[in-house]
């Protein structure tokens, strides 16, 4: 009997675990006709497919249309969009989004209702720590792209201060090859390369176009690494989840089958016509890839995380 109760509780708690894990969604962006409106889990339009453009906030919590609304996928409600959406950022740990508007940037936490103000626009803010590989500790500073040239670092903090008074060019850091950690950061001005320590102080300042091989030499010995490699802040790629899987648990009118070991999704619309349905994944910084289905000029999400097998998140009046 204790053996059959203990089961019973593992069981029980693991289903409470799978629970927390599904984040099933009860509004859902959808696309008909290449506009984008929003539909319910009863398959009716809660905003009408009138919007050309889509940006995805968090972990599908949000979602902006054409700068215009901003719509709670969590509860259903609509705002007004302060501006153009560009970015996500981490401010003393509180996620913002960061929006531009015609007096600046405003960047807003939505869960908790805290908004910070720049005056200037900004193409994106990025999130960087820097380390001590001796002591181990590290410092979070926030880079915010002005322009295709133009850099600002800030402290990171609310009141965003500027750690570097100055405006900089092609931010760069020194990375530990074996732990890819960033342990120094450099910047170009006025043709004068310059290399700064985890705590921003400069190091050394020397011609842009001058061989840094001493240099790396000395910093090298500096923090006792192996070897210095540097790290293109720009060219940072980002990692997107690709998991799209059709397997046999899509809604209906969409059906699976196999030919010569190829998998085949077919859409049948009311007149019994039908379409070969192709995989479509929205990208987007803040969430990575969104799995979706596209038949047509239509786009379902179809992402296994959001939306339960067999659940068809598209309104029954435009199914054509």
């Amino acid at each position: 009997m204790r053996k059959t109760l203990i089961f019973i509780l593992i069981a029980f708690a693991g289903a409470l675990s799978a629970q927390k894990k599904t984040s099933f969604k009860n509004y859902m962006p959808f696309q008909y006709n290449n506009l984008w409106g929003i539909v319910d889990s009863l398959q009716n339009s809660v905003i009408q497919p009138t919007y050309e453009d889509i940006r995805i906030l968090g972990n599908l919590d949000y979602v902006v249309l054409d700068a215009d609304i901003i719509f709670d996928i969590n509860t259903g409600e609509t705002l007004k969009a302060p501006g153009v959406f560009r970015s996500k950022i981490f401010v003393e740990k509180q996620e913002y989004y960061h929006f531009n508007t015609e007096k600046g940037a405003i960047l807003i936490d939505f869960k908790n209702q805290d908004t910070l103000k720049l005056p200037l626009k900004y193409d994106e803010f990025k999130n960087v720590i820097l380390y001590d590989d001796i002591t181990d500790k590290e410092k979070e500073y926030i880079i915010g792209k002005e322009s295709y040239y133009e850099y600002f670092i800030f402290k990171n903090s609310k009141k965003l201060p500027l750690v570097i008074k100055e405006k900089f060019d092609e931010p760069n850091f020194l990375v530990d090859q074996n732990t890819k950690k960033r342990l120094f950061f450099t910047y170009i001005k006025n043709a004068t390369l310059y290399i700064f320590d985890y705590n921003l102080a400069l190091l050394h300042s020397l011609p842009q176009d001058s061989d840094i091989k001493e240099v790396l030499k000395d910093l090298t010995k500096k923090v006792n690494v192996e070897k210095l490699i540097q790290e293109c802040f720009t060219c940072v790629e980002i990692d997107y989840v690709t998991s799209f899987s059709y397997e046999a648990n899509l809604p209906k009118p969409f059906s699976v089958s196999y030919k010569n070991n190829r998998l085949n999704v077919i859409y049948t619309n009311k007149e019994g016509k039908t379409f070969m349905v192709e995989p479509y994944q929205i990208q987007e910084e803040t969430i990575g890839s969104l799995d979706c289905i596209q038949f047509n000029k239509n786009t379902i999400v179809r992402d296994s995380r959001f939306v339960k097998a067999g659940k068809l998140m598209f309104p029954k009046n435009l199914l054509d």
